[in-house]
């Protein structure tokens, strides 16, 4: 087998008018806009426009969200001792 790896889920931060929504997957993106295809989620993220001149889309880096996860599952063994 080579060293490829499986990318994980990618997750975007959703904000409205500057203020943070969400996290949301890129179909939960498209049920929300009406999106027909995928597409039109990296567009916005990757060109940073807002959609609707409000929304901001931004991708989650896989290494930034992995620091989150960890973060909270720290606080969460803490809170058990």
């Amino acid at each position: 087998m080579g060293g490829d790896v499986m990318p994980g889920p990618v997750y975007y931060d959703l904000y409205d008018c500057g203020k943070l929504v969400g996290r949301y997957s890129i179909a939960e993106i498209c049920r929300k806009f009406d999106w027909a295809t995928r597409a039109q989620v990296d567009r916005y993220s990757d060109m940073g426009i807002l959609y609707q001149k409000r929304y901001l889309i931004v991708r989650v880096e896989a290494e930034m969200w992995a620091a989150e996860w960890d973060e909270a599952r720290q606080r969460i063994l803490r809170a058990r001792r």
